[in-house]
C-alpha cells in the first residue's frame, strides 16, 4: 500500500511545474469562490485575450510586429463591440416598448379565454375558480409593476457596471495579450506537456 502511494507521489509531485500548477489552481479556485464577482472583468479579459491571441499570432506570421498585430486586433475588436452595442441597444428598446404596448391586450385576451372555461368545461372549472385566477393574475401584475420600477432603479447601478466593464475589460485585454509568469520554472511560459 505504501509503495503504491510512494509511486503515485513520485509520478505526480516530482515535476515542480505540476506542483505549482496545482497550487495555482487551488488558489484560483479559492479566489473565484470568495471574490469571484469582483474578478469578473479580469476573467472576461483573460478569456477574450486568449481567444484573440490566435489572430495576433496569425498576423505575426505575416511579418507584422507584435505591437502592431495586437493594436490591429484590439481596434477591430473594439469596433465590433461598438457596432454590436449600437445595433443591439435600439433593437432591445424597441422590443421592450412593443411588449409594454401589447401587454394590456394580451392580458385581456387571457381573461376572456379564462372566462370561457366554465362554460366550456363546467364539470372541471367553476366561475369562482376562474375569478380567483383572475384576481391572482391582477395581483401578480401589480407586483410585477412594482418590481419593474425597482429594477429600473437598480438598472442605473447596472449601467454603471456596464460602463466600467466597457472601459476596463478592453484595456485588460490589451494588457493581457501575452501572459508570462516570471516565477514559473523553465522559460516562464506554461508547460505544454502538463495535462490535467
Amino acid at each position: 500500500m505504501f509503495e503504491l502511494l510512494k509511486t503515485w507521489k513520485e509520478r505526480h509531485f516530482s515535476d515542480p511545474q505540476r506542483v505549482i500548477l496545482g497550487f495555482m489552481l487551488l488558489v484560483g479556485a479559492g479566489l473565484v469562490y470568495f471574490v469571484g464577482s469582483l474578478l469578473t472583468p479580469v476573467f472576461i479579459a483573460v478569456i477574450i485575450a486568449y481567444l484573440l491571441d490566435g489572430i495576433v499570432v496569425l498576423l505575426q506570421r505575416s511579418h507584422l510586429p507584435r505591437l502592431a498585430s495586437v493594436t490591429i486586433v484590439f481596434m477591430v475588436f473594439m469596433a465590433g463591440m461598438v457596432v454590436m452595442m449600437l445595433w443591439l441597444l435600439p433593437l432591445t428598446v424597441k422590443q421592450v416598448s412593443q411588449l409594454v404596448q401589447q401587454l394590456p391586450g394580451m392580458l385581456a385576451s387571457v381573461q376572456s379565454q379564462l372566462l370561457q372555461l366554465p362554460t366550456t368545461y363546467p364539470e372541471l372549472i367553476s366561475k369562482n375558480q376562474v375569478s380567483q385566477v383572475i384576481d391572482f393574475l391582477n395581483t401578480g401584475i401589480s407586483t410585477l409593476g412594482k418590481r419593474v420600477l425597482t429594477i429600473s432603479l437598480a438598472s442605473v447601478v447596472g449601467l454603471i457596471h456596464l460602463v466600467v466593464y466597457l472601459v476596463l475589460v478592453p484595456f485588460m485585454v490589451f494588457s493581457c495579450s501575452r501572459i508570462r509568469l516570471p516565477f514559473w520554472p523553465g522559460d516562464g511560459v506554461f508547460c505544454r506537456t502538463t495535462w490535467i
